[in-house]
């Protein structure tokens, strides 16, 4: 069986091992996001001992939040109740 860390392209170990301010995390369609997501989350919480209250993720559409909460639930359990998770909206000005 292989180590699903051993997946993770350099790009994806950056980011989700990422610890100094606050990071971007934007690709498209299928290349892992909600996966880096939470592993960064885990990460942060476990590794690093971030309380679960002060980390805020934001995404686009309310199926990658749904999505998001139930993987956290599966890595963190209770902690990830604690987590902001939210649907944001880009507005673009010209």
């Amino acid at each position: 069986m292989k180590n699903p860390a051993q997946e993770l392209t350099l790009e994806q170990q950056e980011a989700i091992n990422h610890f100094t301010g606050p990071a971007l995390i934007l690709a498209g369609p299928g290349s892992g996001k909600t996966r880096v997501i939470t592993e960064r989350v885990k990460c942060l919480v476990a590794e690093h001992k971030v309380p679960a209250d002060k980390i805020l993720v934001t995404t686009f559409t309310e199926k990658a939040a749904t999505g998001l909460k139930r993987r956290l639930f599966q890595k963190l359990g209770t902690d990830a109740e604690r987590i902001h998770i939210t649907v944001g909206r880009l507005w673009w000005t010209l």
